[in-house]
């Protein structure tokens, strides 16, 4: 909450721009917002790890298989037609 309120009081800081004596406050409103978005960031990853529980890595079946594919299975893409032909490749 603390770097949100510190973020948006820089961004209050551009309604004092100006002229073109007054970029120096555009470059600082984006050093703070730069800093405060890693700052954010790097506080909602770790808060994250200590909210949600460690199960471990995710593992996905990634395994090609036509015959499966070609039934139709749920979450699967039905088709026709074989994907490969009699003769063993894609292009005949």
């Amino acid at each position: 909450i603390a770097t949100n309120l510190i973020v948006g009081a820089a961004v209050l800081l551009l309604l004092g721009v100006h002229d073109r004596g007054d970029v120096w406050l555009v470059y600082l409103v984006a050093l703070i917002y730069g800093a405060g978005y890693a700052v954010f960031t790097a506080a909602q990853s770790a808060f994250l790890t200590v909210l949600l529980p460690w199960a471990g890595p995710v593992r996905v079946d990634v395994t090609w298989d036509p015959p499966l594919v070609n039934r139709g299975l749920p979450g699967t893409i039905a088709s026709e037609t074989p994907l490969l032909e009699a003769s063993g490749s894609a292009n005949g």
